[in-house]
């Protein structure tokens, strides 16, 4: 029972590293959605699901200004979304997310905000870089001492002459810069002179869920409804096409007065092959719990233990190999009939069911050598050693 209440508690955690508003975004969407579609479960209590957002800084949204960004902290944490300051991620499990500090966040799902850096071909060019890593150039987009050169977007540190410092590595920017620099090559090439780049900042959109957004232009603050009324208004201009326009308005305008659609159905093929991590005494197979997709799990080098009925053994020589919750590689729709827990960090290779017969079965010293695994793995109830 202990084990099953922890993996209800990682599944009904979510975890967002990062604190710009496009995380504050994502924050915002998953706690609405999670929370409306908890009214579907009776046996999910909304005081169970637990949304942190973890923030470097020591504040939220360094995009707007300090008092928005307080509105903004104050209406999250109201609906629910816990926020941690000078945090970061350290690394993570498939059940968890470990903090620079070590402190372990037990979750199913992680976001991480990696953010834009600089391309690794620039390591191999000569010109000066910033702090970075950014190519350093003039206002017109060119770099110095290099004629012919030209930068934009993500990899270049250009100067913005109207706020100060650099210009912010958005799409807003990007397109007005990529703009600049054709005219400017174009100039080049015929002998004219390359004109400064510039560009004022139309405004910063934050939404915060529930028909609620923070909004800050040059000329004025905005937060509540209305902003998220201007937010969606300016976004729904920017799509193409006018039968695309009036396609989401009407899902916009539908969401309005009618709840969520939780249900979606997937018919696509998940990708055939993926890794997942744990950590010694991370749970990896809970006894009772339901098989999904057929999957095979294989690992190296690493030891579990398998519990069942109440009593715990080591795993044999052959689960280091290769196990897949202490039974055959399994069906989909029954239950597991063991609990197997990470004594050691395990890595475990997750194959569907079908790639790994077509890969069993192309291969005949493969073949060979899984069938050796399986005699091994039905016979090797006397290798196990009580802990």
């Amino acid at each position: 029972m202990e084990d099953n209440q922890q993996g209800k508690k990682e599944l009904l955690s979510f975890v967002v590293a990062g604190g710009g508003y496009n995380w504050v975004e994502v924050a915002a969407e998953i706690n609405d959605f999670v929370r409306e579609a908890a009214k579907s479960y009776h046996h999910v209590d909304p005081e169970e699901i637990a949304v942190l957002l973890l923030q470097s800084r020591d504040r939220i949204l360094p995009e707007v200004s300090e008092s928005l960004a307080a509105f903004s902290h104050r209406l999250l944490e109201r609906r629910g979304i816990e926020i941690w300051f000078n945090t970061r991620i350290g690394s993570a499990t498939s059940g968890s997310a470990i903090l620079s500090d070590g402190a372990v966040v037990p979750t199913d799902t992680l976001v991480a905000a990696i953010g834009a850096s600089p391309n690794r071909l620039l390591d191999s060019l000569p010109c000066p870089r910033d702090s970075r890593g950014r190519l350093e150039v003039d206002e017109t987009l060119a770099v110095p001492g290099y004629p012919g050169l030209w930068v934009v977007g993500d990899c270049a540190a250009i100067p913005d002459f109207r706020q100060g410092g650099t210009c912010p590595p958005t799409a807003q920017y990007a397109l007005r810069e990529a703009r600049q620099v054709a005219r400017n090559v174009l100039s080049s090439i015929n002998g004219g002179n390359p004109r400064p780049f510039s560009h004022r900042s139309l405004g910063v959109f934050v939404p915060l869920g529930k028909f609620s957004a923070a909004v800050e232009t040059p000329a004025f603050k905005l937060s509540g409804f209305l902003a998220w009324w201007m937010y969606r208004t300016y976004y729904l201009f920017q799509l193409p096409r006018l039968k695309r326009k009036i396609q989401v308005l009407i899902d916009w305008n539908l969401a309005l007065v009618f709840r969520r659609d939780i249900v979606k159905q997937d018919i696509s093929r998940s990708s055939g092959v993926h890794q997942s991590h744990y950590e010694a005494g991370q749970t990896i197979f809970r006894q009772g719990g339901w098989v999904g997709a057929s999957t095979l799990f294989s690992t190296e080098r690493s030891r579990c233990s398998v519990r069942r009925t109440g009593k715990t053994r080591r795993s044999p020589p052959w689960a280091r190999a290769s196990f897949s919750g202490g039974s055959p590689p399994p069906l989909q729709g029954v239950r597991r009939t063991a609990s197997i827990r990470a004594l050691t960090s395990v890595d475990l290779l997750a194959m569907s069911r079908s790639d790994f017969t077509a890969l069993a079965t192309s291969s005949t010293h493969f073949g060979e050598l899984l069938s050796t695994v399986m005699r091994q793995r039905q016979g090797g109830g006397n290798d196990a050693t009580p802990e």
